[in-house]
């Protein structure tokens, strides 16, 4: 559905994975557990990646969707990256009722450690 892009696009304001600086809007949204395998289309299963990111996901990188859209990617050696959202906005979802602006507030953007 267009609203939920339109969250996830303001929620992550740009590509996930770490050191990839596209804009959002060229992004694909992603299923980071595999829709195939039966992951859910939500906020809480969706990030911005663009293709290339889309498809190295799918060839030995591992991606676990934490709380607030926090990407935890795994490489093929084992090394572990956490990639923040850095959004335009502070949305909440569009079936999500239960956000307080308090608790967005508590989340701080970071850039990537490398």
């Amino acid at each position: 559905p267009a609203a939920l892009r339109r969250f996830v696009e303001a929620r992550d304001g740009g590509y996930r994975m770490p050191g990839c600086h596209r804009p959002a809007r060229y992004c694909d949204i992603d299923h980071s557990h595999d829709h195939a395998k039966g992951g859910g289309t939500s906020a809480c299963n969706l990030a911005c990646l663009c293709r290339y990111h889309h498809t190295i996901k799918h060839s030995g990188w591992g991606l676990q969707q934490l709380a607030r859209g926090r990407l935890l990617w795994t490489a093929p050696n084992g090394r572990t990256h956490l990639d923040l959202p850095i959004p335009m906005a502070r949305p909440r979802a569009p079936d999500d009722r239960s956000a307080s602006p308090e608790s967005d507030a508590t989340l701080v953007a970071a850039a990537p450690p490398f």
